[in-house]
């Protein structure tokens, strides 16, 4: 049970984080690496988001 309730702790934060990193594209006021660099995301990471952001 506690490996659930881990993983499920470990998606929230994730999603969480990927929620400010698409603030901060917003905000169009950070580069993608200093938002990488902010956030612990990856550079891909950041690119995939900023992609899905203008879709």
């Amino acid at each position: 049970m506690s490996k659930i309730l881990e993983d499920m702790r470990r998606q929230s934060y994730q999603e969480g984080i990927k929620a400010v990193a698409l603030r901060m594209l917003e905000s169009q006021k950070l580069s993608l690496e200093e938002i990488s660099a902010l956030s612990g995301l990856s550079l891909d990471e950041v690119k995939k988001l900023s992609e899905t952001k203008t879709a």
